[in-house]
């Protein structure tokens, strides 16, 4: 079954400590209302409990999709445990929240797919999903796009409990192709709405985060493309008239955005070393745009 059907691989990430594409269950005023800036951490339990339950239900369909039916299983089980865990927590059986996740494409033989994998304060939880994300790194796929998105989901907790049951059937029997298709309707079915910020300072912010935890895993063709996004952003920016006052630290981020794409093209391994404590500096700078 390996790369029968791959054409596009999204590995989305959670950035669980700002959100700026909705809310978290239980609080529905934006940040801005209160005076906190979009940038300021929230932290919610059962938000980061979401976010975890949907990322291994889809790398359990990415698992299938790269022979590995037992690292599926292991997704599944630790999805249905999270979700056991949220009817406890949560005073309602549906979820209607939009969660921030980064989303990496990839092209090959005409087939579209969507990965999402969890982050937690801007650092991958590889500890949960390195074997499967790693075994994809071994294909030679085309990586067109990396960045960072939102999903707005709703998810009844009763319904997604049984369809999880019954995916987890035909896995345990074999039938493999039918457990992939099962544990893919899950989640698509599950997203209302992809969202894309169109605030630059933000898409700058958050790409930074992505770009980051790609160059700690050494993941250089992915920090490049998240790269893009944030010259993008640099360059919307920049022509807002708010930007004005902050010419100086636009024109540095800029050059040094420049440089450090000059860097991932080169795929030096000594990049995160030299640049680790950089991406604070930046993002302390995109922080005193607001």
């Amino acid at each position: 079954m390996i790369m029968k059907r791959f054409l596009l691989i999204a590995l989305g990430i959670l950035l669980c400590g700002h959100s700026a594409y909705g809310e978290t269950p239980g609080s529905q005023t934006p940040a801005e209302s209160s005076g906190v800036s979009p940038l300021a951490k929230h932290r919610s339990p059962t938000g980061l409990e979401i976010h975890k339950m949907m990322g291994h239900i889809n790398l359990a369909y990415l698992a299938l999709d790269i022979d590995l039916p037992d690292d599926a299983l292991h997704h599944i089980e630790q999805a249905e445990a999270l979700v056991g865990q949220l009817k406890r927590d949560l005073p309602s059986m549906t979820i209607d929240s939009t969660l921030k996740y980064g989303k990496v494409t990839f092209e090959s033989r005409n087939t579209t797919k969507h990965y999402y994998v969890p982050v937690l304060d801007d650092l991958f939880l590889l500890s949960e999903y390195d074997t499967v994300y790693h075994h994809l790194q071994s294909f030679d796929i085309k990586q067109t796009y990396a960045g960072v998105v939102g999903l707005d989901f709703f998810v009844d907790l009763r319904t997604l409990a049984a369809a999880l049951n019954d995916g987890k059937q035909h896995l345990i029997k074999a039938h493999y192709e039918k457990a992939q298709q099962a544990f893919g309707e899950i989640f698509r079915e599950a997203i209302v709405e992809e969202l894309v910020n169109t605030d630059p300072r933000l898409v700058i912010y958050d790409n930074l985060a992505l770009a980051k935890n790609f160059i700690q895993n050494g993941l250089y063709p992915s920090a490049s493309l998240t790269v893009v996004n944030i010259k993008n952003g640099l360059d919307q920016w920049k022509k807002d008239s708010s930007a004005a006052r902050h010419a100086t630290g636009v024109g540095r981020l800029q050059g040094e955005i420049a440089r450090l794409a000059t860097a991932l093209e080169n795929k030096d391994p000594t990049l995160m070393q030299r640049v680790g404590r950089q991406f604070l500096g930046w993002r302390k700078i995109v922080e005193s745009w607001y």
